[in-house]
Formats: C-alpha cells, sequence, structure tokens
C-alpha cells in the first residue's frame, strides 16, 4: 500500500459522504425560500461547505486514530498508525491539514461559515482527546459536531441560521441516542444506557415529526422518505427494548447510522421537494460503493 492509500483509507472516505449529506441538507433549507434559479454563486457556496465538512470529518477520524495508537496497537493492529503505513507525526500532520482546509473552505463561505467550521474542530478534537471515553460527555460532543453540521450547511444563506437553529436538535438527539447505543457494542450490556439512547432517539424523532407537521408540508412529498427512515431505524432499536444481544445492538448502531442520509433526506423532502431528497439518498449506494474498498472502522 502506497501513502497516498494510507492517506486516503485513515480518512475513510465512506463515512465522509454522511457529514456531507447534513450539509446538503442545511444549504437546501435555508434556500427553499429563494429564488436562485440561474444564481451560480449558490452552487459555488454550496461546493466550499461540501469541501469543508468533507475536510472536518476526515480530521475528526484521522485525529481519532492518532488518539487510539496505544489501544489499536492491541485490538486494531491492521489499522494505518499501528500497522506502521502512517507515522503518529504524518498522521497529525494530515489531521492538521484537513482540519485548516475545511475552515478555509468555509472562509470562502462566509465568517459565520468560518465560525462553525472551527466549533466544529474544537468539538470534533475535544471529542477524540478526551470525551470519546464519557457515557455523558461522548454522545454530547458527537451530537454537538451533527448539529454544527447542519448548521454549517444552513450557512449559506448567513442570516439564516438564527431561523433554523432550532433544527440542529434533530440531528443532535439522533447522535446522542445512537452514540450512547454504541457505547454497548462491546464489554458489559447496560440497561440504563440503552434506555438513554432509545430515549434521545425518540425524542430525535419526535421532534422530526412535529417539525415536519407544523410546516405542513405535503404528505406525499415526506412520507415516502419518513417512513423508510423509521421503518429503518425503529425496528432494531424496539428489538432491543424487548430482546437486549450484541447482535441487535449492532445492527441498531449500523441502521442508526445509514439513517443519517434517509433523516436528511427526510428535512430535504419537505423544505425543498422529494426530488432533491431522492439526490441526496444517491449518496448511500455511494457510500457502500466506497466502503467496499477502505475501511469504515
Amino acid at each position: 500500500m502506497g501513502k497516498l492509500q494510507a492517506y486516503i483509507t485513515i480518512a475513510r472516505p465512506a463515512n465522509v459522504l454522511s457529514s456531507t449529506a447534513d450539509v446538503i441538507n442545511g444549504a437546501l433549507i435555508a434556500t427553499s425560500a429563494l429564488s436562485w434559479s440561474g444564481d451560480n454563486s449558490f452552487l459555488l457556496k454550496g461546493l466550499m461547505l461540501v469541501l469543508s465538512t468533507a475536510c472536518l470529518y476526515a480530521g475528526g477520524i484521522v485525529f481519532n486514530d492518532v488518539f487510539d495508537y496505544d489501544m489499536d496497537r492491541i485490538e486494531r493492529p491492521e489499522r494505518m498508525i499501528p500497522s506502521g503505513k502512517l507515522t503518529i507525526t504524518e498522521a497529525k500532520r494530515f489531521g492538521i491539514c484537513l482540519f485548516s482546509f475545511g475552515i478555509f473552505f468555509a472562509l470562502m463561505v462566509s465568517f459565520s461559515s468560518a465560525a462553525l467550521a472551527f466549533c466544529i474542530v474544537i468539538s470534533a478534537f475535544t471529542y477524540d482527546a478526551k470525551a470519546k471515553h464519557s457515557v455523558i460527555y461522548g454522545p454530547l460532543m458527537m451530537g454537538i459536531c451533527r448539529g454544527l453540521n447542519m448548521l454549517l450547511g444552513i450557512s449559506i444563506v448567513s442570516n439564516s441560521i438564527i431561523q433554523h437553529v432550532y433544527l440542529a436538535l434533530v440531528p443532535l438527539f439522533y447522535i446522542i441516542g445512537i452514540t450512547l447505543i454504541s457505547k454497548c457494542e462491546t464489554g458489559r450490556i447496560k440497561k440504563n444506557i440503552l434506555d438513554a439512547g432509545f430515549f434521545f432517539y425518540l425524542l430525535a424523532c419526535s421532534g422530526l415529526i412535529t417539525i415536519l407537521l407544523v410546516k405542513e408540508f405535503p404528505l406525499l412529498s415526506i412520507l415516502p422518505f419518513l417512513f423508510g427512515f423509521l421503518l429503518l431505524t425503529s425496528i432494531p432499536i424496539v428489538k432491543m427494548q424487548v430482546k437486549v444481544n450484541y447482535g441487535i445492538i449492532r445492527q441498531a448502531v449500523k441502521n442508526g447510522i445509514i439513517g443519517i442520509i434517509l433523516l436528511d433526506a427526510t428535512l430535504s423532502a419537505g423544505y425543498a421537494g422529494p426530488e432533491f431528497a431522492l439526490a441526496i439518498l444517491t449518496l448511500l449506494p455511494v457510500s457502500i460503493a466506497l466502503s467496499r474498498y477502505f475501511a469504515v472502522t
């Protein structure tokens, strides 16, 4: 394996696509009430924000491996750093470059976007360095990263951030729930942690449905995506409440991660239309295809 492939592999390109779905969804929400036909500036800003979130997410993944080095030497020796394909110094430099480019691309859109990107860097680094080992702060920091990521997309129209800031609560609660559940994938299964994850999942779903109802979006536009999201994510989570085992927990986490793209598509279907939601869903098979060639964990 060459250095280039090692750098690409440590960034987990298949995982990065879920972060771009958040930003595309946010951008569609912010511009849904605007007439931007023929206005290429929004397309350029959208591209900058997609590049920004891809770099930010990849940077967070790289530093995750940096801080996990000692543990990975025993548990995940095939990863890029413990296997010797990249040194810790090379990985650190790569992570810093990714974070820097993430902020730079956001700055090309607005200072508000750059400020959000900087907050994502702080949140991701805090998670990697300290918070991920905490049952409370780990899920919270992950949720904050996802909520800020949606706002990064919304920042394509700077003055719409405050107007739509409440929408970030949906991915915030959702990711807190999925991350809590993932804490029981290995080691001793703790029912109270699973129950807390289930609670935050319900909060996210309730918030999503409430928003869709209050906004009075056309039912035919949103129902296929909403039902798809709920069916995919709820079945293993409900099963988990009836019969707890590692297989069901891992399925709940896996479906929950895939469900991020469906969650984004559901909101986009309401705000921008089903055709845009379908465009977001195309990221799913691309992510699956990339996962066949590059590690996802």
